[in-house]
């Protein structure tokens, strides 16, 4: 293989448009095509002039290095580019620039090997052995010191460089306290607006409203094609072919009628008055959604825009805008709903700015893999509750629960999570976690998954926040400055990630992931060196590697009785016949 700025010459006969004539230089290497080409030249001298300057993947094979006295010396009348000399000055320069950057560039190793005391590793086991037993696991100490065995190897690296923190707290975390500013939640506004427009009143005819007539004749318009295309169903659940033909007509007679009389929006039918309302509402929450700088307190533009279409409310800059949002409510006569209380306090709540406390980690502690998913009111697909014994809604069983084993093992990943600030004990892997969200950290890059339990990013979330608490720790921990380039999208996360494992793989499926960039200089000489996420798990049980995603446990160990609640499941739901509807909706007609 040559170097960058080698003088090289075709020593095969004609080639790529180069033959035994043609004096070439090395612009770039360990090109690696699909041709097997594996460095690029370009033509800096020869008998065809059409083709210097020209540029190509070659084979390095095919040539052997060549010094510019010996071509001339054979070649007197070879032609060269017009400023030959400054080509390769150029190129020459090039290599050293390259190889100057890359060694800034190279992620190192450090300088100490990290080891795991017998002391430490005694307590993780303990730790882990009693959470497996806790959540119906049927853990064994060769299983989970296999884990712990592999856990040290791979993530010896990443727990050295936190040792560099001055937050390191000498059981793999980093933890301090941290403000986190609440900024206004757009999204609850959409929310807010779809409920209180779920509030204006829809006309129906007779019991049946424009959705349920819309359903009724698609559904029947189905029954009406089965009799048709098959010959041998004469009927079903004792209706035959006519009998639905008929209700279709009448159904669709109800359609006709309620789009003649009434308007239609969002599957709804509504009077002109009510339509009217509904797009007041519409308009002042989404112009409240788009407003550029938008405060929780009015300014002068959003008190005119409620004045403007409920003029009664004499709404005025400096008020807080859930007030006014109130005041109107109650004036429609909203607060009379079961749930308005409920579904204006998260309203209320989200676009008034709040400044929080909470202790702040992250964490190469295995148990904080483990407990990933152990939230202080959510759940998710990786949790190893599978029987959500903590009693958490969308509870999810597990599905991607062996992917916390494939995060642990891996050499890149980080937890970083943060619990309640009037915790004041030493288990915080322990705690319940209000936020979480997996960080991939290697060849000065880091990589930020999805922010659990939110999904959003930009004013209404945390990201931007929790991303710069973790874009300081690694800057510290690697002694840079904390100077970074940001790429979002699941498009840069693939680009830069070698994924491995069994864990969901977020950095492929939500656009708010996104990959932090160290910069060493003032160019955009980004470190496209992938970093390898995930891990085959190791059964704590038998302690051999698997691929089952499902279970900590191989698939061998995990006993499904065992960890899963006992679930009837009816084998007749996926009829193609849906009997349950014609029941319900016979009895509605």
């Amino acid at each position: 293989m040559f170097e960058i700025g080698t003088l090289v010459i075709n020593d095969n006969g004609y080639y790529n448009y180069t033959d035994d004539k043609t004096l070439c230089i090395v612009k770039e290497t360990d090109i690696m095509d699909s041709h097997n080409n594996d460095i690029k030249v370009k033509i800096i001298a020869g008998y065809n002039s059409s083709h210097i300057r020209d540029e190509w993947n070659v084979e390095s094979r095919h040539f052997r290095e060549i010094t510019v006295e010996e071509y001339f010396e054979k070649f007197p009348n070879a032609k060269k580019i017009s400023d030959f000399e400054n080509v390769i000055a150029s190129i020459i320069a090039s290599k050293a620039e390259k190889e100057a950057l890359e060694s800034l560039t190279a992620y190192p190793e450090p300088s100490e090997p990290f080891v795991l005391s017998d002391e430490m590793r005694k307590e993780l086991l303990d730790e882990m052995m009693e959470l497996y037993r806790t959540y119906d696991y049927d853990p064994t100490e060769e299983g989970v010191n296999a884990q712990i065995d592999e856990w040290a190897k791979n993530k010896g690296n990443l727990i050295k460089w936190m040792e560099n923190h001055p937050n390191y707290n000498g059981k793999f975390q980093i933890a301090f306290d941290a403000d986190f500013q609440r900024k206004i939640d757009k999204d609850a506004i959409v929310k807010f607006r779809d409920y209180l427009t779920e509030l204006i009143p829809e006309e129906k005819i007779g019991p049946f409203t424009f959705a349920d007539i819309d359903a009724s004749r698609d559904k029947l318009i189905s029954y009406v094609r089965i009799f048709r295309s098959y010959n041998f169903i004469k009927s079903i659940n004792g209706y035959d072919g006519e009998y639905f033909l008929s209700e279709y007509r009448r159904f669709d007679n109800y359609y006709k009628t309620i789009t003649s009389k009434f308007d239609i929006a969002d599957n709804r039918a509504y009077n002109k008055e009510m339509y009217e309302l509904r797009y007041k509402i519409k308009d002042i929450m989404e112009y409240l959604y788009y407003f550029r700088d938008l405060s929780h307190i009015a300014d002068e533009e959003i008190a005119e825009r409620f004045n403007y279409h409920f003029p009664e409310l004499k709404a005025t800059k400096g008020q807080k805008i859930s007030r006014i949002v109130n005041k109107l409510c109650k004036q429609l006569g909203f607060d009379k709903d079961k749930n308005y209380n409920r579904e204006f306090a998260k309203f209320s709540d989200a676009i008034n700015p709040l400044t929080i406390k909470r202790h702040t980690v992250l964490s190469c502690h295995p148990v904080d893999y483990l407990t990933m998913s152990f939230g202080n009111s959510w759940s998710s697909c990786h949790t190893i509750d599978k029987k959500n014994k903590r009693d958490m809604p969308n509870s999810y069983q597990g599905q991607y629960s062996g992917g916390t084993l494939s995060y642990m093992l891996d050499g890149t990943t980080a937890v970083f999570y943060t619990v309640d600030a009037k915790y004041d004990g030493d288990k915080l892997e322990l705690e319940p976690k209000i936020n979480r969200c997996m960080f991939h950290i290697g060849e000065y890059k880091v990589v930020q998954g999805r922010v659990y339990p939110q999904t959003n990013d930009g004013e209404g979330g945390i990201y931007t926040e929790i991303r710069n608490i973790v874009q300081k720790i690694i800057a510290d921990c690697w002694g840079k400055p904390n100077m970074w380039t940001l790429k979002k999208g699941t498009g840069h996360c693939c680009h830069v990630i070698k994924s491995e494992g069994v864990h969901y793989r977020d950095y492929e499926n939500f656009d708010y992931c996104n990959v932090s960039y160290l910069k060493f200089d003032d160019s955009e000489n980004l470190n496209n060196e992938r970093i390898t996420v995930g891990h085959n798990p190791i059964c704590p049980q038998c302690g051999k590697e698997h691929t089952y995603e499902e279970s900590v446990e191989c698939y061998y160990c995990y006993d499904e009785d065992r960890n899963n609640e006992d679930t009837d499941d009816d084998d007749d739901d996926d009829d193609e016949i849906d009997s349950e509807w014609t029941d319900t909706w016979m009895e509605a007609v």
